[in-house]
């Protein structure tokens, strides 16, 4: 799942987690999970705040 969220984040770095949820059919709160995760392990960053954020892989 983690490596999927990636693939969907390169295509498009201002997609939002509740976009993510719906393609994934999951809960937001499950995309958000996910993302704790990958920004722990150093995989993704956020940047930016509100409307101008957008997702860095690393």
């Amino acid at each position: 799942m983690e490596q999927k969220l990636l693939e969907e984040i390169k295509k498009d770095n201002k997609i939002t987690e509740k976009e993510l949820a719906q393609i994934f059919k999951v809960s937001e709160r499950t995309i958000r999970r996910y993302i704790y995760k990958l920004k722990r392990t150093k995989n993704i960053e956020l940047i930016g705040l509100g409307r101008k954020r957008e997702w860095k892989v690393l």
